[in-house]
């Protein structure tokens, strides 16, 4: 079966989608992969097929963007994109051309770029292909008791949730009422009523629900949750269409050679020897975007580490990043443009992190607990936070807690075994979602699913 991946470019998704394509590969399907970036090795020893996109999706506001780049960034550019459709018919254009060049069987759409839907529905069903919604993060859905999954706010909370959700679509409604008159009518969700209103009986057979989170939703399709149930708040109810895969854990995610950094790994072995505890600190891999958030913990790390001998740091941080120059390292600090993440996570006693859901599901792997510092307010860092403190898997640093209370946490961490037993209980859940269990879903989808 020939299978075509359409996903967003960022590193967290294609790592997340190169694992379920390695369990597809090694079933004997073939895979193709349309992104609009893609890093050489992403999807490891994985033969497949690749499609560089140069359109974005549309109904997603991308149009802002585009004349922004374009350096006509004005507002009539914007709306001249909308007017004149660009994006719905440039978009269509590189999916129809891709769809017949390889006649797909099975197509996994990231729920990000959920619209793309609309336009391949006529195709799909014409040729007897299916398609499922993939999504790389936590639930993404609105529900009474479960917080948006950029909160870091838990059920317990349920005054807050309410309130969080009640601001969240005040102001999901106020913007697109605003939209609508801005650009005349030819807002982000107008646009999608208008494509999808001349398909035959589309809106009776999948709705859409668009008070979510980040994404317009249809109903009636699969929608595949790259992460446990268990990893969820225990009040999650899932929808009637949504179904847990587990973490699906890639054992060579830097695809590096055994000879690579193998000074830093002696170094690491040397630490370990003299009886030192390792944490090892990373921000994830678009850092860069977020530097006075991650300046901030990084001076706090330091100051903490002089205070701290018997633990040693490995700092994944490029210290030209440094808005202020240290004064002096500490001897127990070693920072490094790079680290190998699941060799550092290996040997670790704690991981400092910035809380994407590809670092908790390697930790979870790895057993270690984690101490969590959120440098993105939008996506999930702060709903991963919240699930891992919710779990009892690790604690997590507030923007105003003071270098004693990050000792403290720190300390309360490396001396406590129950963070280690309660990650020990969702590794051996995430277990129970193996391989075969996985293409047993996706054969029975198929045929419950027939578009």
């Amino acid at each position: 079966m020939k299978i075509l991946i359409i996903a967003h470019g960022i590193y967290s998704h294609l790592i997340s989608f190169s694992r379920i394509s390695s369990i597809f590969h090694q079933n004997g399907n073939e895979i193709v992969l349309l992104s609009n970036s893609y890093i050489p090795n992403q999807f490891g020893e994985i033969p497949f097929k690749y499609y560089q996109s140069r359109v974005m999706p549309f109904g997603r506001g991308f149009e802002s963007i585009i004349a922004r780049e374009s350096m006509k960034g004005s507002y009539y550019a914007d709306l001249k994109l909308r007017q004149g459709d660009v994006l719905y018919e440039n978009r269509k254009r590189e999916l129809i051309h891709i769809l017949n060049e390889e006649k797909p069987k099975l197509i996994l759409l990231d729920t990000l770029y959920s619209t793309d839907f609309s336009i391949m529905y006529q195709w799909l069903r014409s040729h007897g292909s299916n398609l499922f919604f993939v999504t790389t993060m936590p639930t993404l859905e609105r529900g009474i008791t479960i917080p948006p999954v950029s909160s870091d706010l838990t059920p317990e909370d349920s005054a807050k949730v309410k309130s969080t959700w009640q601001r969240f679509n005040c102001r999901k409604i106020l913007l697109e009422s605003f939209n609508y008159l801005k650009y005349f009518g030819y807002n982000d969700l107008s646009i999608l009523k208008d494509h999808v209103k001349n398909i035959p009986k589309f809106k009776e057979r999948f709705p859409i629900k668009w008070m979510n989170f980040e994404h317009v939703k249809f109903l009636n399709l699969p929608e595949l949750i790259l992460v446990p149930k268990e990893f969820e708040f225990q009040t999650h109810q899932k929808e009637e269409d949504q179904y847990y895969v587990g973490f699906k854990f890639f054992m060579r995610r830097e695809f590096e050679k055994e000879t690579d950094f193998k000074d830093l790994k002696l170094l690491v072995e040397l630490e370990k020897e003299k009886g030192q505890k390792i944490i090892y600190c990373s921000f994830g891999s678009i850092y860069d975007k977020y530097i006075n958030e991650v300046n901030r913990i990084v001076l706090k790390i330091v100051a903490a580490a002089q205070r701290l001998d018997e633990v040693s740091f490995f700092v994944s941080f490029d210290t030209e990043y440094l808005l202020k120059p240290l004064k002096q390292i500490p001897g127990n600090v070693f920072f490094n443009n790079y680290y190998p993440q699941l060799y550092m996570l290996e040997k670790s006693d704690l991981f400092l992190f910035h809380g994407g859901l590809n670092s908790v599901r390697e930790a979870i792997h790895y057993c270690v607990p984690m101490l969590v510092y959120p440098i993105n307010k939008k996506w999930d860092n702060r709903g991963n936070a919240a699930r891992i403190c919710f779990h009892n898997m690790g604690m997590r640093i507030l923007k105003d807690d003071n270098v004693s209370s990050i000792i403290s946490k720190i300390r309360k961490i490396l001396q406590s075994h129950h963070f280690k037993r309660n990650i020990k209980r969702i590794r051996d859940s995430n277990r129970t979602y193996t391989d075969q269990s996985f293409l047993d879903l996706v054969e029975e989808l198929i045929l419950k699913y027939r578009l």
